[in-house]
Parts: structure tokens; C-alpha cells; sequence
């Protein structure tokens, strides 16, 4: 069974600066990503989808991304873009494909604002070593979040988690991490008579 756990977290501002770097860069792909499926002139599958998030990956791989001008961007954004967990652009493929089925064609989804009073990224499980969990130190791709142990009810263990989600809001910095817990957890919960 599948289970978030969402806690609020205060990173110092060196950890600040790097989540509102992450947040910027998930939001950057999105708009890319979905500038591109605007061209198809037709509703994208999720194939498509995946096809223009191997074309961006390409493209920072060979330092020609451009942005919505067509100008190549500045070698120091290119450097960020190839320093980013590549779980973030796999899970921006899952976000357009949602957009995408939630409109009716040729409606189109809308691009994310950069003074969104939301941003956020998600990273998920994409090997045992993703992340790494030590005393209440949750570990992610060079990023370290600590955690309170006290507030966390269910999550034992590093292999639990299946994904996390950083998100800053006006009242600070969240995260959800979704772990998988046993089904007897809840069982007395759902019935106590049992």
C-alpha cells in the first residue's frame, strides 16, 4: 500500500538555493517539453511525449538547447540542466501526458508560470541507491534533507520510499514522501473490532 508522508522541512540557504534552482529547471523542462508537443498538431501520446523528453536530453548533451527564442542557452544554465537528477524530466513526461488527457483537443495545456505561488520537483526510485537514509538524514541525488523522526510514523527504512516531491509554498518548504508500507498497518485502524 502506498502512503505520504509530508513533513515540513527548513533548509539552510545553501539547500534553499539549490531546491529553487530544481524547482526552476523542472518548471523549464515542462515548458520546453510541451512547447515541443505544441508542434505535433495533435493530441501527443505518452510515446510522443518520451520521444521529446530523449530530443531535450540529446540537446543538453550536445549543448544546442534553445530556448523559446531559439537561442542557445548560456554554458552555466546548460551546466545545470546536465547536473539535474535525471528522475525529473522522466517525471515531467507523466505530468504533460496528465495535462495532455485532461484537455479536450485542440485545447492545450497551459505553460507554469515562473512566479507560480507553487513550484515544485519530484524524484523518484529509479535504483536501490537513489536514496539513502541515515539516522534522520534522507539523502537525494547530492541533496540532504533532515528529517524529524518523530513526526514520521511509517517509514523505517530507505527501500520503503518510492518517490519524493519538494515543494515550497508561502508557507515554506514541503516535502511528501511516498513510501510502501505493509496492508496490516491500517487494518486495525479501518476495524477496530477486529
Amino acid at each position: 500500500m502506498n502512503y505520504v508522508e509530508r513533513l515540513k522541512i527548513k533548509p539552510n540557504k545553501e539547500l534553499e538555493y539549490r531546491l529553487n534552482q530544481l524547482c526552476n529547471i523542472n518548471r523549464f523542462i515542462y515548458n520546453w517539453i510541451l512547447s515541443q508537443t505544441l508542434q505535433l498538431e495533435k493530441r501527443p501520446t505518452k510515446r510522443d511525449i518520451q520521444t521529446i523528453r530523449d530530443l531535450f536530453r540529446k540537446n543538453v548533451r550536445e549543448r544546442t538547447i534553445c530556448n523559446k527564442n531559439n537561442e542557445v542557452l548560456s554554458d552555466e544554465f546548460i551546466d545545470l540542466l546536465s547536473s539535474t537528477p535525471s528522475q525529473i524530466s522522466d517525471l515531467v513526461v507523466d505530468d504533460l501526458y496528465r495535462a495532455w488527457q485532461t484537455v479536450t483537443f485542440p485545447k492545450k495545456p497551459s505553460f507554469r508560470k515562473k512566479f507560480s505561488s507553487k513550484s515544485s520537483f519530484s524524484i523518484h526510485k529509479k535504483t536501490s541507491y537513489t536514496f539513502k537514509l541515515t539516522d534522520n538524514i534522507l539523502k537525494v541525488s547530492s541533496l540532504n534533507f533532515k528529517l524529524p523522526l518523530t513526526k514520521l510514523r511509517f517509514l523505517n527504512n530507505k527501500d520503503q520510499i518510492k518517490r519524493i516531491s519538494i515543494t515550497k509554498t508561502s508557507y515554506g518548504w514541503y516535502i511528501n514522501i511516498l513510501i510502501d508500507i505493509d496492508d496490516g498497518i491500517f487494518k486495525n485502524i479501518n476495524n477496530p473490532l477486529s
